[in-house]
């Protein structure tokens, strides 16, 4: 009986044995992160790839949107942990419509020495009372 159809047709499997595999590799794309206004960091978004847990993650930070003179928009990462604490925070800012990757000294401040990671943590603020910005997070990772 075969209920997994062609999910196994490109794998050799002489043996007939169950095909598994320790990890995945998933995407995300344009998860709207609520932008707090009067620099106040607003409600958190969270990626999460429960049951799986977080091996690596590269994330993109996209601000989009009419910035006011003097307007700064900030983006806060973090990852939250299997103790239910927080890394440190990675803030990227903008003053213009901008796309980044986090780089690889980014991701190097949110990792601790050893914990597991459950979800990552996106947050966003504004420097004045109102904006007609809008931030947008995409990425790829592995998780196990």
């Amino acid at each position: 009986v075969s209920f997994l159809g062609n999910w196994t047709a490109m794998i050799h499997n002489p043996y007939d044995k169950w095909v598994y595999a320790v990890g995945s590799v998933f995407e995300k794309q344009g998860i709207g992160v609520p932008i707090g206004l009067g620099n106040q960091f607003g409600e958190s978004v969270s990626l999460e790839t429960t049951p799986l847990k977080l091996f690596s993650f590269k994330p993109r930070i996209e601000v989009e949107g009419n910035f006011k003179s003097n307007e700064t928009i900030s983006v806060r990462v973090r990852f939250q942990f299997a103790d239910n604490t927080l890394s440190n925070p990675v803030v990227k800012s903008f003053t213009n419509s901008n796309a980044v990757w986090l780089s690889d000294d980014d991701i190097m401040q949110l990792y601790p020495s050893q914990n597991i990671v459950l979800k990552v943590l996106f947050d966003a603020k504004c420097s004045s009372s109102s904006t007609d910005a809008s931030v947008t997070i995409s990425g790829y990772g592995t998780t196990g």
